[in-house]
């Protein structure tokens, strides 16, 4: 038996999420099931976005450094021995790669929630309203 559960804000602060007040222990990744609830095509655009900058930077940034060491532990490099700067070099290259893709990610990912609580927090129905105006 299905049970309907209405949808609540999402929070973004200091890094953490928070759906309804409650800090998702899952991070970026807890927010989905409310996103795809939403049914809105630009939040699942934009959470499909972020998934797939999140993995194509952690292929990137995980495949890099291991492909250096297994260049140079198997004898790839026809005994040339490798320097330092080119350690450090790859090394901070893959986390650099980590860091810009999280950070693209999540402003993707912010982008889709910041248009969920758009959508939440708009009156589903026309309201009448009234306006004076007077000149002095």
């Amino acid at each position: 038996v299905m049970k309907q559960v209405e949808l609540k804000p999402i929070h973004y602060q200091g890094g953490l999420y928070y759906y309804d007040g409650v800090r998702l222990h899952a991070g970026a990744y807890g927010v989905q099931v409310p996103l795809i609830a939403m049914q809105d095509d630009e939040i699942n655009r934009r959470y499909k976005r972020f998934r797939t900058i999140r993995s194509i930077s952690n292929t990137i940034g995980g495949l890099l450094p291991l492909a250096y060491l297994l260049y140079y532990t198997n004898g790839g490099s026809g005994g040339r021995t490798s320097s330092s700067t080119e350690f450090w070099t790859i090394w901070g290259g893959s986390i650099g790669v980590l860091l810009i893709g999280d950070g693209i990610a999540r402003h993707q990912l912010n982008l889709g929630i910041d248009r969920y609580n758009m959508l939440l927090l708009r009156p589903s129905s026309k309201s009448v309203g009234l306006s004076l105006e007077y000149r002095f």
